[in-house]
């Protein structure tokens, strides 16, 4: 099984297609998406949806990742996940 994918995000006008795969932890399969350097883990929650955990404290010169690219990539996950 290929756990490597591609997350196709329309954001801010530009068609992006973030890298991913499957991480299994124990009961969950957790998605865990690259944008630019910063590895975002996307979980299922209780309500059908995903929650997005970082894998490190973002650095104050770092770029942080916009909550509404979170929020894009979350619905193409939930979409997929119907």
């Amino acid at each position: 099984m290929d756990d490597h994918f591609e997350i196709p995000v329309v954001y801010n006008g530009k068609e992006l297609s973030l890298p991913a795969r499957l991480v299994s932890a124990g009961y969950i399969t957790r998605i865990e998406v690259t944008v630019e350097n910063d590895v975002i883990l996307f979980e299922p929650d209780e309500e059908g949806g995903y929650r997005a955990m970082f894998n490190h404290l973002t650095e104050i010169d770092k770029t942080v990742v916009p909550v509404e690219l979170l929020q894009k990539i979350v619905s193409v996950l939930k979409s997929a996940n119907k």
